[in-house]
């Protein structure tokens, strides 16, 4: 069977949107989170409400990472499965990619930021 299904990216966009409503948020390397927030446009203290409009847009059919999840090499992540989505978001008016793990009840955000096409 391939992974992850389409029900399994419904469940983790749900997951993923319950731990930001609680404010379980973690950015696993803020650094280029804070530099990519300035590229986009908003203030990190917006980031629970941009996740949470994100989360309520993303459909299983805009999973944009591996089959199977690829897992995470990053000390605080290790192991756990990435889920990445590549979609429009009307806030930025562009095609945004946001990467995530989900660790106990935590977001554990890797990226967000505008679409960068592949160098070939």
């Amino acid at each position: 069977m391939k992974r992850p299904t389409h029900k399994e990216l419904d469940s983790k966009i749900k997951q993923a949107l319950v731990a930001v409503r609680l404010g379980r948020v973690v950015l696993v390397e803020p650094e280029p989170i804070i530099i990519d927030a300035f590229e986009l446009g908003y203030e990190m203290g917006d980031l629970q409400i941009i996740l949470t409009e994100m989360l309520q847009t993303i459909r299983p059919d805009d999973y944009a990472g591996t089959l199977p999840p690829q897992k995470s090499y990053e000390d605080k992540i290790w192991g756990a499965e990435l889920f990445a989505f590549r979609f429009f978001c009307s806030r930025f008016g562009c095609e945004v990619y946001v990467k995530f793990a989900l660790k106990d009840e935590d977001l554990m955000l890797v990226s967000l930021h505008k679409h960068r096409m592949k160098q070939e």
